[in-house]
C-alpha cells in the first residue's frame, strides 16, 4: 500500500501539475484533483501499477532469441519427482512430505533453486509447467489468445451449480470461451472506464473517514492494534458493499457482534479461501470431494452458503497455452497448462535490486527500468483484474488518509504469508499509528 501512494504522489505531481498550495486545501478536495487528472490523462492507474499496452508492446522480448526450431524438446523440461495418482501431492505428505499447503511458495522456491526457471510437474491429475521468470510470464500473456482460458476453479464451478437457485452463471473467475468474453464485455465497461469508477471517489473517501476514527478508538496504551488484517478486511467489505450494493454494512462500527451479517460474511471468505486452496488440484491435492462430501468440502459449501445468503494478493497466474510457445529455451506446446509464480519474480534480484528489502522509494528512480512484467499485480491482456481500477481507487483513499494522520511503525519480526488460495499475512499486523 505504502508502494503504491508513493508512485501515485510521485507521479500525480510530475504528470499533473495542480497550482496552488495543495497542502494546505482539505483532503477531499486536493485528492479529487489529482485523481481526476491522472485518470483523465490516462496515467492512473497504468502508468504506475498495470503497465500500459503500448509500453509492452514496445518492450517485447524474444526468450532470449531462442526461436521454435532451436529450442529443447518438451520433454526435457526438468520434472519434479511424482507419484502414480497423486502426483507430486506427497510434497505435502506428513513425514516424508516436508512442505504444508499453506507454503507453497517455499517449495516453489526450492524448486526453483534445484531445477531451474522452467519445471513440469503432475499438480494431481494435472500435468503443467512452471515458469518463475517476467520473459516466460510475457510469453505466456502473449500468447493466451482472445478468449484466455484460465484453469478453471472447479470447487466454484460444482458448488454453484449446484445452487442454481442463486447463480445463473458460474461468473467471471470460471466460465471460458464465448460465455466469458459475452459476460465481460458487458461489466468491464461498468468497472474499467475511469469516469465511472470515479463517481466512488467521495462515498470511498467517506469510509476511509470513518476507518480513522476507528484507528483512533481502538489503539491500545502504546498505540498500537493488536492485529491490523481483521480491521482490514472490515474496511474492505464496508467499501465493496458500498459500491456494488449501495450499502453501508456497519462493518467499522465499535460494537460489532461475531454473530453479525458483517462479520459472517468476513468469515465465510476467509473459510473459502481455505478450504479451496485444499481442494484445488493445482495445489496438489486430489479431488476425492467430487466422489464423496468430505469434511473440507462441507465447510466450503457452509461458507458459500453463507457467503451467497448474505450477498463475494494471487500468487500466480494460470493459463491453458492457445498456441506453441518457447519457454524458457524450451518447446511448450499449445494446450499445455502453465503457471508463473509471481513472488519469485517480485523477489528476484535480476529485476529489482535488494528484492527482498522494503524500499519503496525504488519505485521513484528512473534510471532503473526493469522488465515491465516484472510486476503485473493485476494481470495483463483481456482476462486481467475487472476491478483493478476500483481496487487502486480504495487502496490509494485509504493510504492517503492514513499517511496524513499516522506515521505507521511496525516492532516485531519480520511477518511471512500463508498461500491460501490469496496469500495472507502468518503473523498478526502489529502496527503503532502515531498522530501526525
Amino acid at each position: 500500500h505504502q508502494l503504491n501512494f508513493i508512485k501515485f504522489a510521485h507521479y500525480s505531481k510530475l504528470i499533473s501539475p495542480v497550482r496552488g498550495n495543495l497542502h494546505n486545501m482539505p483532503v477531499r478536495s486536493t485528492f479529487r484533483i489529482i485523481l481526476v487528472r491522472n485518470f483523465r490523462n490516462g496515467v492512473f492507474p497504468n502508468r504506475y501499477v498495470n503497465i500500459s499496452r503500448s509500453f509492452l508492446i514496445s518492450s517485447i522480448r524474444n526468450n532470449g532469441n531462442v526461436t521454435w526450431e532451436s529450442a529443447k524438446p518438451f520433454k526435457d523440461i526438468p520434472s519434479v519427482t511424482s507419484l502414480p495418482f497423486i502426483g507430486t501431492a506427497w510434497q505435502t505428505l506428513p513425514i516424508i512430505g516436508g512442505y504444508s499447503v499453506e507454503r507453497q511458495h517455499e517449495a516453489n522456491r526450492d524448486k526453483r533453486k534445484l531445477l531451474g526457471n522452467i519445471i513440469r510437474e503432475k499438480l494431481g491429475p494435472i500435468d503443467a509447467v512452471i515458469c518463475f521468470t517476467a520473459e516466460d510470464l510475457e510469453v505466456l500473456f502473449r500468447n493466451e489468445g482472445t478468449t484466455p482460458y484460465r484453469f478453471e476453479f472447479s470447487t466454484l464451478k460444482v458448488y454453484r451449480e449446484s445452487r442454481k437457485e442463486w447463480y445463473n452463471t458460474s461468473g467471471l473467475l470460471v466460465i471460458q470461451g464465448e460465455e466469458w468474453r459475452d459476460l465481460r464485455n458487458k461489466t468491464q465497461k461498468h468497472l474499467l472506464k475511469p469516469a465511472a469508477i470515479m463517481e466512488y471517489l467521495d462515498p470511498l473517501q467517506d469510509v476511509s473517514t470513518d476507518f480513522m476514527k476507528k484507528i483512533f478508538g481502538i489503539r491500545d496504551e502504546n498505540k498500537e492494534i493488536s492485529d491490523m488484517t481483521e480491521e482490514l478486511y472490515k474496511w474492505a467489505l464496508e467499501s465493496v458493499s458500498l459500491v456494488g450494493l449501495d450499502t453501508r454494512l456497519g462493518c467499522l462500527e465499535s460494537n460489532l457482534l461475531p454473530d453479525s451479517d458483517a462479520m459472517q460474511m468476513i468469515q465465510s471468505v476467509l473459510t473459502q479461501f481455505e478450504c479451496m486452496n485444499k481442494l484445488e488440484p493445482f495445489s496438489g491435492n486430489i479431488e476425492f470431494w467430487k466422489y464423496f462430501p468430505t469434511p473440507t468440502w462441507k465447510r466450503f459449501t457452509k461458507a458459500s452458503d453463507i457467503y451467497a445468503q448474505l450477498n463475494p494478493v494471487i500468487g500466480a497466474t494460470v493459463r491453458t497455452l492457445a498456441n506453441d510457445a518457447v519457454l524458457t529455451g524450451y518447446k511448450v506446446p499449445a494446450g499445455t497448462i502453465v503457471i508463473v509464480v509471481y513472488e519469485e519474480i517480485f523477489l528476484d534480484e535480476k529485476y529489482f535490486k535488494n528484492a527482498e528489502k522494503f524500499i519503496p522509494e525504488r519505485w521513484l528512480n528512473k534510471q532503473e527500468k526493469p522488465n515491465p512484467f516484472a510486476f503485473v499485480p493485476f494481470g495483463f491482456g483481456p482476462r486481467g483484474c475487472i476491478g483493478k481500477r476500483l481496487a487502486l481507487l480504495e487502496i490509494n483513499t485509504l493510504v492517503t488518509e492514513i499517511l496524513r494522520n499516522f506515521k505507521v511503525e511496525y516492532h516485531y519480526e519480520d511477518i511471512g504469508i500463508y498461500s491460501k488460495l490469496v496469500n495472507t499475512p502468518d503473523k498478526p499486523l502489529r502496527f503503532k499509528f502515531i498522530e501526525r
